[in-house]
């Protein structure tokens, strides 16, 4: 993986907070996000996030979520893809309407094909391409905060949570003796990624949004 690309954004990202524009801003009636860093292939699925928060009732507000996923540039997916659809409810504090706690629900569902090396004891090792399908749900509790960057339309909307995700990932294409002695090297990710089964795992949740005023 190329981590150049995420140190520009991140450090992007803080010098735009850092600038004279920095202001608190006020609870959106109606706003436009997308969500950068997906675009960068951190945890293997390139995806396209953009997501629609919608006011005017009281200090709540509720974001609704789509993406697509594309073809991954990291650790040898091929032919990624896939969609997103999420949902989020939001409470805006009083004295401080910048900042929120948030409740959010997320659904992915990928598919993608990856060439596996084999290592069967007393057998050659091989290569074999395997497919893999993912389900993934998520629940997170998430306290964030927005600033303007530039013009009083343009903002930066950044979050820290924790929560639970559920996930459920098959493979196609290996038996069970092939897919008991897949050979990830010294690979953590892959290992993680192409694990198999259904999993309930802690999901710590880290991230920003660049966002539009739309009202």
């Amino acid at each position: 993986m190329n981590y150049l690309p995420c140190l520009i954004l991140l450090l992007s990202l803080q010098l735009s907070l850092s600038g004279q524009q920095n202001t608190a801003l006020p609870q959106p009636e109606l706003a436009l996000k997308i969500a950068p860093l997906p675009l960068i292939d951190i945890f293997g699925g390139n995806a396209g996030i953009v997501s629609l928060e919608v006011g005017g009732m009281g200090r709540t507000a509720i974001s609704l979520e789509m993406g697509l996923l594309y073809h991954s540039i990291g650790y040898g997916l091929q032919n990624n893809r896939g969609w997103i659809l999420g949902i989020e409810w939001r409470q805006y504090f009083k004295k401080q309407a910048h900042r929120y706690i948030a409740v959010s629900c997320r659904y992915k569902s990928q598919q993608y094909e990856f060439t596996e090396t084999i290592d069967i004891p007393n057998v050659p090792t091989y290569e074999k391409d395997n497919a893999y399908t993912k389900q993934i749900s998520t629940l997170s509790v998430l306290y964030g905060w927005q600033k303007v960057k530039v013009d009083k339309r343009f903002f930066v909307d950044a979050y820290a949570g924790l929560g639970i995700k559920y996930k459920d990932t098959m493979s196609l294409e290996l038996t069970k003796m092939e897919e008991s002695n897949r050979d990830n090297g010294d690979s953590q990710v892959l290992s993680l990624l192409n694990s198999t089964g259904k999993h309930l795992i802690p999901n710590p949740a880290l991230g920003f949004r660049l966002g539009y005023l739309l009202k």
